[in-house]
């Protein structure tokens, strides 16, 4: 069974009966590319321990350590898979897969993100009424919910009802998201500048006017990047920023993931070192 076939295999039996995002079959696709073009589309029962440490150490160099981490943790499922189906692979086992890197997550406080949503609204004067006010909406809308930009592109003019909605997360649960006074009255104030007839929450107001994408609010983070003076600020660094506040403010973590539709609480636990730096003032005012 040649390498590509296995991971379509594998993605028929596991990704899509389990009901993963697209994002997650995306991201098998791409492992299954990176060993074809290693490789070649060659039959995985020829593939040896010392073939994929060499593919190892070739992208080590390339992704970031937790990207590897993945990616190894998917190629021992498709071994597995393929070995349960009665084919000579390698023993997926050999493959170990790396501890999960701990790393730093970038946030904004509650008062930088208020300047960010200034700077969007002063650098869109110049593109009309309708930009200024959908970057404004969906800046507001991602600070007071925590959504996922993928959920936020999902979002229908009538999907909000009385500040709250429903939105489907990466395991296709359902989950319910509240929004604040000042997030409804942006949103409303946009919506009521809008003549079209598309169904979606936020669109593209230059050229066909069609559903904003995923790409085009990244962009809109750029834009507002390149004219202040943040850096590397993106939908997901809001999305920490509201995990980040609700901890600062005693929030337990259960109902912040819930809030955030994790699947696991160690997905969660990465911002409790976040407190550190609290507990630090802490203890300096009372040694001190």
């Amino acid at each position: 069974m040649k390498i590509s076939e296995a991971f379509k295999l594998y993605i028929c039996d596991y990704v899509l009966r389990a009901g993963k995002s697209i994002n997650t079959e995306s991201s098998y696709l791409n492992i299954s590319k990176s060993l074809v073009s290693f490789f070649g589309d060659v039959d995985i029962e020829s593939l040896s321990f010392s073939d994929f440490r060499d593919w190892h150490n070739f992208v080590s160099s390339r992704w970031r350590s937790n990207t590897v981490r993945n990616a190894i943790s998917c190629i021992r499922m498709v071994l597995k898979m393929a070995a349960r189906r009665g084919f000579d692979v390698m023993d997926y086992e050999e493959l170990v897969v790396p501890k999960r890197e701990k790393y730093i997550i970038q946030y904004l406080l509650p008062e930088e993100i208020e300047d960010f949503i200034s700077v969007a609204s002063r650098q869109c004067r110049g593109y009309g009424s309708m930009n200024r006010l959908r970057n404004i909406a969906i800046l507001r809308l991602l600070a007071a919910s925590g959504i996922r930009v993928s959920e936020l592109v999902s979002l229908n003019r009538n999907s909000i009802r009385h500040r709250k909605f429903t939105v489907i997360g990466k395991s296709k649960n359902p989950r319910v998201v509240f929004i604040d006074e000042a997030t409804e009255d942006a949103i409303n104030n946009y919506l009521a500048c809008r003549t079209d007839d598309n169904s979606a929450l936020f669109i593209s107001h230059q050229g066909a006017r069609s559903r904003l994408t995923t790409g085009g609010v990244r962009r809109i983070f750029e834009s507002i990047c390149d004219n202040s003076d943040f850096i590397n600020v993106t939908p997901h660094t809001i999305r920490h920023s509201f995990a980040t506040m609700l901890l600062d403010k005693g929030i337990e973590l259960c109902y912040i993931s819930d809030l955030l539709g994790h699947q696991s609480l160690d997905t969660t636990r990465i911002y409790t070192h976040y407190t550190n730096t609290k507990l630090q003032h802490i203890y300096d005012s009372v040694m001190t």
